[in-house]
């Protein structure tokens, strides 16, 4: 901004002397374009043009339309809410033949769900608004399969205890807040602004944006994993193509496996599915992405527990010796209608999985990227979770029921394990607890590379979220000037953003180089508490003035005294001028005795370096 400012001036001011440059240009979707060039002209300097650029109508459509998927699949939610208020079913009276006839196409959730995604978001050809306003819309629909799957899990029944009071005020909760996004959403984008959904907005932003991945995946993309926070490397190019081949297979293996498990009653197939949201849910913004990893544990911890008490249930009954498994007056056993079914999506899944994992590690060790290699293991874990629904699977096909129950205790335990890690990672990004040293050592090794750095101590990081923020002591030269201190920082700085991308900011301290000298603790004392380094210092070059005032006034002259703190001591660089009728000889012979001098009056000073200065000014 200022080297702007500077330059507009000296065009102003001077319109000959001003460098030709070429037009800048500031747009924004949906807002003014500015652009500020210089005129051919002589006389006119300046010429400033504004324009505004509207939203396009055919995007603003496009992008209420993108809303209605999630808030047609959160009417489910509502019907508590109609039931106790009549009347407010009134105000949804006019989206009634939309409604209808979205409801009588088969599978027209899914069909919307994978067209808006692959249509619209994967779409290239569509501006960076629509993509956007279309993976919120995404997202919120895939966020609202949760509640389905914990309701499934975890029965609540048709009394009127607490489990069924619990899911009512959860289910209304969850339809009042997609109301309130659909509404914001379609608000926003009828006036062409941009809607910006909490916990939802930051995936989007990343997604929706030609000129950056659908998503950051060296952020942690699935919490249901937190080791990718021991690896610091982010993927190349294919790296990224990878990542979203795995995003995309996570997003439709869940539903998949969700909609399988609940047709034909395999506990197994739904702990799968469980499995794999754990996998799709999106990174958020510094804490609030710890907070949401917090909040996805304890869901992990809920849907592994649900599911294992559901299977033992199920496993202490199939274990009887009824032939029939028959509990609460439905059936739990696999639906022999869907076997085909069954099979086929277990097959596809771990079929998939293995696949992704070849592909991931050779990508891996191709890049030799850490975080590609840990993802590949993760999709390894995916297939053998996937493995073990279908040995229940086909158990429960051969007549074997207990299997089923069985693989979908083991599965939920996976899950259990999987949300007890992320909550004991998110607590400690909570708290702010430091990261092991071993795994600070790469960016320890790039700072000590850096010409001018001596060494460095101190180092420490957190994490907020995907973000990590250092803390560094680094060691230089005693005698460097302040300037390229400075800059010295700086380029450690620079080095460490370029090797290292997941740090978000460097608190760097610079020290100055201790010299061979001892200090007693007695020495230290006296300087840094019983008296001020400040009148320490002035008292130094007090004594020096008179020194040379007294002793040395007619040989030498100070021009300039530099004072330097080093392990608690005082360093004096003392800048002289002689007069033209001395010698170099009599100049070297006088300093001498005036350091003599100086470190018998002032103890405090540990060297004392005297320089003549040949300038006559």
């Amino acid at each position: 901004m200022a080297s702007l400012c500077l330059s507009l001036h000296q065009t102003l001011t001077n319109p000959l002397s001003a460098p030709r440059c070429r037009p800048l240009s500031l747009s924004f979707p949906g807002s003014s374009t500015f652009s500020i060039r210089p005129s051919s002209r002589r006389a006119t300097a300046l010429t400033t043009r504004a324009s505004y650029t509207p939203t396009p109508a055919t995007e603003r459509v496009i992008s209420i339309a993108s809303y209605a998927l999630p808030f047609f699949n959160s009417l489910q939610y509502g019907r508590f809410l109609f039931a106790q208020y009549p009347r407010l079913g009134l105000l949804f009276e006019p989206i009634f033949p939309i409604l209808n006839l979205y409801r009588s196409v088969p599978y027209a959730s899914f069909v919307a769900f994978f067209g808006l995604y692959l249509g619209v978001v994967r779409n290239t050809s569509f501006s960076r608004y629509v993509r956007f306003n279309a993976m919120q819309a995404v997202t919120l629909d895939v966020l609202l399969a949760v509640p389905v799957l914990l309701t499934r899990i975890l029965d609540p029944g048709q009394g009127g205890g607490f489990g069924m009071k619990a899911m009512m005020w959860g289910h209304t909760g969850v339809f009042v807040f997609s109301f309130m996004c659909f509404v914001y959403g379609v608000v926003s984008s009828l006036l062409g602004k941009t809607p910006y959904i909490p916990f939802v907005a930051d995936a989007a932003v990343s997604s929706s944006s030609s000129q950056k991945p659908s998503f950051d995946f060296s952020r942690r993309w699935h919490f249901g994993h937190p080791d990718h926070h021991q690896q610091y490397q982010k993927p190349g190019e294919e790296g990224e193509k990878i990542f979203r081949l795995g995003l995309t297979a996570d997003i439709g293996l869940s539903v998949a496996k969700a909609l399988t498990g609940y047709l034909c009653g395999s506990t197994a197939i739904i702990a799968d599915a469980a499995h794999s949201v754990s996998d799709v849910v999106l990174s958020g913004h510094g804490k609030f992405e710890t907070l949401g990893a917090l909040g996805i544990s304890a869901m992990l911890l809920a849907t592994g527990s649900g599911i294992a008490w559901h299977a033992l249930d199920l496993l202490s009954i199939a274990l009887s010796a009824a032939p029939e498994v028959i509990h609460s007056g439905h059936h739990h056993g696999i639906d022999m209608n869907h076997p085909i079914l069954a099979l086929t999506v277990t097959i596809a899944s771990i079929s998939i999985k293995e696949g992704l994992y070849w592909i991931t590690k050779r990508a891996g060790e191709k890049q030799g990227s850490g975080l590609m290699m840990a993802n590949a293991w993760h999709h390894r874990s995916d297939a053998i979770s996937s493995l073990v629904a279908l040995v229940g699977v086909g158990g429960s096909i051969l007549g074997v029921n207990f299997l089923d129950p069985l693989a979908g205790l083991v599965v939920s335990t996976m899950i259990v394990n999987a949300g007890l890690k992320t909550g004991h990672q998110s607590i400690l990004e909570l708290v702010d607890a430091a990261i092991p040293a071993q795994q600070l050592e790469p960016i320890r090794q790039t700072i000590l590379q850096v010409e001018g750095v001596k060494g460095c101590h101190r180092l420490r990081g957190r994490r907020a979220g995907s973000s990590l923020y250092l803390d560094v002591h680094i060691v230089v030269d005693p005698f460097s000037s302040v300037s390229v201190a400075h800059e010295v920082g700086e380029y450690v700085r620079r080095q460490i953003n370029l090797n290292h991308p997941e740090v978000s900011e460097v608190f760097i301290h610079i020290d100055p180089a201790f010299l061979q000298f001892s200090c007693s603790t007695k020495d230290h004392d006296s300087i840094t508490k019983e008296s001020n380094i400040c009148q320490e210092i002035k008292h130094v070059e007090a004594t020096v003035s008179d020194i040379f005032s007294s002793q040395l006034s007619e040989k030498l002259t100070i021009k300039r005294i530099t004072p330097h703190l080093l392990h608690s001591k005082i360093l004096l660089q003392i800048v002289v001028a002689m007069p033209s009728t001395m010698s170099i000889q009599d100049v070297m012979i006088a300093a001498e005795h005036a350091e003599k001098e100086i470190l018998k009056a002032a103890p405090n000073v540990a060297r004392v370096s005297i320089q003549l200065s040949l300038n006559s000014e």
